[in-house]
């Protein structure tokens, strides 16, 4: 991982499957504040290639469950696995993750 990819993970790292549900609320608010961080990184043109270059769209789908449920903690985590394998700032998965975080995280 970049230095701009553990600076955003941290924002909502700590969240996860084995988080206590009570602190849903507060992975909630970490997604908002990886928004708006995401939001202000610089986006990179160029892309990783290969035979896995569309298993990120597995993780997306995933996070819109989990947001879809209201289950944050899920969102965190499988935003945790997407980052760690897909550069967050690569355009086309950047755009993507502000998309769907915008879309359920209206305030």
């Amino acid at each position: 991982m970049d230095t701009v990819t553990k600076e955003l993970f941290n924002t909502f790292g700590k969240y996860n499957f084995f988080t206590e549900p009570e602190l849903n609320t507060e992975a909630r608010e970490a997604l908002c504040l990886f928004l708006k961080k995401l939001k202000k990184t610089k986006s990179r043109k160029s892309y990783q290639s290969g035979y896995n270059y569309m298993f990120y769209l597995r993780y997306l789908m995933i996070m819109r469950r989990g947001l879809i449920d209201e289950n944050y903690r899920i969102v965190c985590n499988e935003l945790g696995s997407l980052i760690y394998r897909f550069p967050p700032t690569e355009t086309r998965i950047k755009l993507v993750i502000i998309e769907l975080l915008e879309e359920f995280l209206k305030e």
